[in-house]
């Protein structure tokens, strides 16, 4: 056999095994990006992850919250400066911006009853995630204190 002969026998099998390899990889990656959307929509069912869980309540709800539990934590998310100017009768400052620093601080346990507001519900919200994410269990977000018709301090 001449080295032209072998030469193109060589390169033939090279190529073929590239195109294995490709094949493989195709259908590794496949796999990876099905367990990924499994695992995905799995959680999605938790209310860490479940942007309509029943975790939003009402003033009234959190008004009665408080009064059934009176040990439970009313965090204010709002900055110090917002929250010198008025706060929900007992409420704690917590800005939303040092929850993942300080939360172990203010917040006794991860099963404690956390009922998070800031001035209108978006940082409740995510503060309310944030505290969720970490581990704490039993956290609602009632909005903002402008919706607060009760009793302020």
């Amino acid at each position: 056999m001449n080295n032209t002969f072998l030469n193109k026998m060589l390169l033939s099998t090279m190529a073929l095994n590239k195109n294995r390899m490709a094949v493989i990889g195709i259908v590794a990656l496949a796999v990876l990006v099905t367990a990924y959307v499994i695992l995905l929509a799995d959680m999605r069912g938790t209310d860490m992850y479940n942007k309509n869980a029943s975790r939003r309540i009402s003033a009234t709800e959190a008004r009665e919250m408080m009064r059934r539990n009176p040990n439970a934590i009313i965090l204010d998310v709002r900055t110090t400066q917002e929250f010198s100017t008025g706060r929900v009768k007992g409420a704690i400052s917590l800005p939303d911006y040092a929850i993942r620093d300080r939360a172990g601080t203010v917040i006794p346990g991860y099963d404690a009853l956390v009922l998070v507001y800031c001035r209108s519900g978006n940082r409740s919200r995510a503060a309310m995630y944030d505290l969720l994410s970490m581990g704490y269990t039993n956290v609602y977000d009632f909005g903002g204190i402008t919706s607060w018709p009760y009793e302020t301090e």
